[in-house]
């Protein structure tokens, strides 16, 4: 009996210390453009978002920097700097290699990226990604927007955007999730 409420004391305690942090942030934005994305369930909400579009680089950097074929590139290097994995990629290069069309550089650490930069034809990209404590991704930042993704019991139930204007960081839209 003392062994069963030990073991209940317990667990209760695992379950308020975990969920402690995702509760004091999830909801707590308002904004007037609240889009809704759905999912197949509430477990596949981060790869509903990915696939919608509506974080472009985000698809981009976690499915093509997995793309080493050189049907695609004219070159590909790869360095390990202080742990961090270096991958560029050059493509529509002139025939001394010196100037290309399409330059992408992917910096992981522990196999998650936690950097994009881009230049190519028509665009140009600089976006960072933070993680948190668990490994899931916190922030997508941009040179102008930051996503920030909360979850609840281990689940994404939505991502705030957010603009910079002189410093401050102003909620312009939420993503929320919907299940099939």
């Amino acid at each position: 009996m003392i062994i069963r409420l030990l073991y209940a004391l317990f667990f209760c305690f695992l379950i308020a210390c975990t969920d402690s942090d995702e509760k004091e942030h999830y909801n707590k934005y308002s904004c007037k453009n609240v889009t809704t994305i759905q999912s197949i369930d509430s477990t596949e909400n981060f790869l509903a978002l990915v696939n919608s579009n509506h974080l472009y680089y985000l698809k981009n950097s976690y499915i093509n920097h997995l793309d080493k074929s050189l049907d695609n590139w004219n070159r590909i290097d790869s360095n390990i700097i202080d742990s961090l994995l270096i991958i560029k990629r050059f493509r529509g290069c002139d025939s001394n290699g010196s100037q290309c069309l399409n330059i992408e550089k992917y910096t992981l650490w522990e196999n998650k990226i936690i950097s994009f930069e881009g230049v190519g034809s028509g665009y140009m990209a600089d976006i960072d990604f933070q993680y948190d404590k668990k490994g899931r991704i916190h922030k997508y930042i941009d040179v102008h927007t930051i996503y920030k993704f909360f979850y609840f019991k281990n689940i994404l139930k939505e991502v705030v955007k957010f603009e910079k204007d002189n410093g401050n960081e102003i909620a312009v839209e939420k993503f929320t999730f919907t299940s099939c």
